[in-house]
């Protein structure tokens, strides 16, 4: 008469393991969707990005000199 009563009770713990798995995949997902969103909010596209300052840097864009497009080639 124990095994199956066991066997519930492992079966009832297994239920709520997955439950609580299934409650943080779901909390994980509306992260990543709220996290999605804000990205496309506050991507630029392609054609419309025209970048005014070298982010890296932070020198207005210009040409490379010969050796430092050189190095660049080379590494």
């Amino acid at each position: 008469m124990s095994f199956p009563r066991d066997a519930l009770d492992a079966l009832c713990k297994h239920l709520a393991r997955l439950q609580a798995d299934i409650a943080c995949k779901a909390n994980s997902m509306l992260l990543d969707t709220k996290c999605m969103d804000t990205r496309r909010k506050l991507t630029v596209p392609a054609e419309r990005f025209v970048p005014e300052v070298d982010t890296f840097t932070r020198t207005t864009n210009s040409t490379l000199s010969p050796l430092k497009s050189c190095q660049l080639e080379l590494a």
